[in-house]
């Protein structure tokens, strides 16, 4: 299923298309990580109010899916244009409160020595919406500073996983942290660089960038264990778009410059996580949805319960983040959610459910699936007929002696893909 770029207000639809044009990728690659920068400039302002004890809050956890031919970084800089442009005026912003500190702190050190009782002026902290750093050390402090939340964002999203308990020989509570953080759920961060534990009450942590496919097993934990929270990332895994000619197509600063205003403008909705409600009809159009999900769910198969179950609490953010981008774009004209924001909801989670089976496909591999495949490929795009010197000569899935090629060619032959004769494997037509 193509990226809904319909579900988008009016204005993101054009920086979607320009972007994906410009850069050669499809509109997946700029729409799904753009939810996410979204959804982190409304951060702890608005939350939804679904019903009594079901209210979400905006954060995303999304990624794309490619293959690294894919020009997966130039499509994400478009996509986070709006927040490198809002750190960098932050940046900027600490540097000038830097400069005037560091001018008060010669002033009082000459004061102090003269015997002066003044007060020791407060040292500036720079102010993020973004970071890179996804060990839970750094970003504890990060949000305990930005009280409004933060985003993960990377170009490859696998380290945010690999990072977790890195300092621990694995043995932390990152993920369990991180679970907790994807709820907005008071947390509770001991540390022995401080005294006393820090306590998050609202953590918001949104997270987006790229993985390859075949890195997808890192997001699993490293103790085989299924702890959810590999549910909680929406997955986007387009067709391969081959490799692009050039093109001239860019995207105009113009279009740059009216995203950056619908960033700033979310970023500037003032709330302590004011609840939205829905309007009459967007009520009726969730519950039809939630009511046909649950049948859905009901009968999925067993590897997609996990994530299907989380998808109603991912309607509910989307549908927040799609109404306030409308509001402040002018195309809604109150805070109550109404049916077209939750229709757009609606076609974002179909999208990310279609994408799914894709995914959860590739996610449960295992290591001799993801060979035979390559070797298929490989075959099907050179010659159809390969010898174990052919195969490790070409590093084909990753074989390098007649031993790797071996056991390859063994499972290829158990598993009916072709014949074996006077030491040439050829591939069935």
């Amino acid at each position: 299923m193509p990226f809904p770029i319909d579900a988008m207000a009016g204005k993101l639809r054009q920086v979607i298309e320009q972007g994906a044009r410009a850069t050669s990728v499809p509109l997946d690659f700029i729409g799904v990580p753009m939810l996410a920068i979204l959804g982190s400039a409304i951060g702890n302002s608005h939350v939804i109010k679904v019903k009594d004890g079901f209210v979400e809050n905006a954060a995303i956890w999304a990624s794309v899916v490619g293959s690294p031919d894919v020009r997966k970084s130039p499509a994400l800089k478009v996509a986070a244009a709006p927040i490198y442009n809002r750190q960098k005026k932050l940046h900027e912003e600490y540097e000038a409160e830097k400069m005037d500190y560091d001018q008060i702190m010669r002033r009082y050190s000459k004061d102090k020595n003269n015997g002066s009782d003044s007060v020791m002026p407060r040292e500036p902290v720079e102010k993020q919406v973004f970071t890179t750093d996804a060990t839970m050390e750094a970003l504890s402090d990060l949000l305990y500073q930005n009280s409004r939340g933060i985003l993960i964002l990377r170009d490859e999203l696998s380290g945010w996983a690999l990072a977790m308990n890195q300092y621990k020989g694995g043995g932390g509570a990152d993920r369990q942290n991180f679970l907790s953080i994807w709820t907005g759920s008071p947390t509770v961060i001991n540390r022995k660089s401080r005294g006393t534990p820090l306590t998050l009450l609202n953590p918001f942590v949104g997270v987006t960038g790229c993985i390859p496919p075949d890195i997808l097993s890192d997001l699993a934990d490293q103790r085989g264990r299924d702890d959810g929270f590999i549910h909680r990332i929406l997955f986007s895994y387009p067709d391969d778009y081959g490799t692009a000619p050039w093109t001239d197509q860019g995207i105009s600063e113009l279009e740059i410059e009216g995203y950056c205003t619908i960033y700033n403008d979310l970023l500037a909705l003032e709330g302590g996580r004011t609840p939205l409600t829905f309007s009459h009809s967007g009520r009726r159009k969730w519950i039809e949805w939630y009511d046909a999900h649950a049948t859905e769910l009901s009968e999925a198969p067993e590897a997609l319960q996990g994530p299907y179950a989380k998808m109603p609490g991912y309607c509910a953010r989307f549908c927040l983040i799609i109404h306030l981008t409308r509001l402040v774009c002018r195309e809604a004209k109150d805070m109550e959610i109404d049916e077209i924001s939750v229709l757009s909801a609606i076609a974002l989670i179909e999208y990310f459910k279609n994408h799914l089976r894709k995914v959860y496909d590739r996610f449960y591999e295992s290591d001799m699936d993801r060979k035979i495949k390559k070797l298929i490929d490989w075959m099907q795009r050179h010659v159809n007929r390969i010898s174990y010197r052919d195969c490790y000569r070409n590093g084909v899935a990753g074989c390098k002696h007649k031993k790797d090629a071996e056991p390859l060619f063994n499972e290829f032959l158990n598993r009916g893909h072709g014949e074996f004769q006077d030491n040439i494997l050829t591939l069935f037509t």
